[in-house]
């Protein structure tokens, strides 16, 4: 048989008098009062609201209560949200990361610049682009070896190891001259770009 909340609740009020009872003198008194809120009204979420529950953060996007993680901004979305088609092939993929839709789409997109002859131009634009990426890329590689360099040790089985005797300025200043020469071809393809726009 299942008791009410009110009934739990007085039960533990005559608990805890009972207990305090004992350690105060007759002239002593003590006054416990309790309440019972009325349960919250269930409030519910609209489109976009976002809101935490049971340990994870959720919202509602088209209709569905979906869980906000930290992947969403790379995660790819079922549909193509240009034409709505399904996106479940590699190729849709790689083409939603690059150009935030479906491959149908971005060859209807090159189709039509090159029925109008901008294809070209584009075409080298994007390319510029990616030499950049991977300049970026190469650059940001040098400089953690550089700031990680130290001398290279051998260890045996045993324990021993040796420390080889490396120059380590020498391979920093090698690095150095690298990375200003893709400094350089970075700035150069940049300011190519920028005349092209």
């Amino acid at each position: 048989m299942g008791f009410s909340i009110e009934e739990k609740g007085q039960q533990a009020l005559d608990e805890i008098r009972r207990k305090v009872s004992g350690n105060l003198k007759k002239w002593e008194s003590i006054k416990i009062s309790t309440y019972v809120s009325s349960p919250a009204k269930p409030v519910t979420p609209k489109e976009g609201d976002v809101w935490e529950e049971r340990g994870k953060t959720w919202t509602i996007k088209n209709g569905i209560k979906q869980t906000v993680t930290k992947l969403d901004s790379v995660r790819i979305p079922m549909w193509c949200p240009e034409c709505g088609r399904t996106m479940k092939s590699r190729v849709d993929d790689r083409t939603y990361t690059t150009d935030g839709k479906c491959h149908v789409c971005v060859i209807k997109e090159e189709t039509r610049m090159r029925i109008a002859g901008t294809f070209e131009e584009y075409a080298l634009k994007r390319f510029r682009k990616n030499q950049i990426a991977y300049v970026k890329d190469k650059i940001q590689y040098l400089e953690s070896i550089r700031n990680e360099l130290k001398k290279p040790q051998f260890h045996f089985i045993d324990g021993r190891f040796e420390e080889w005797n490396v120059d380590l300025e020498t391979v920093k200043n090698d690095l150095n001259k690298d990375i200003e020469g893709l400094k350089a071809l970075l700035q150069q393809l940049e300011e190519e770009i920028k005349e092209k726009d």
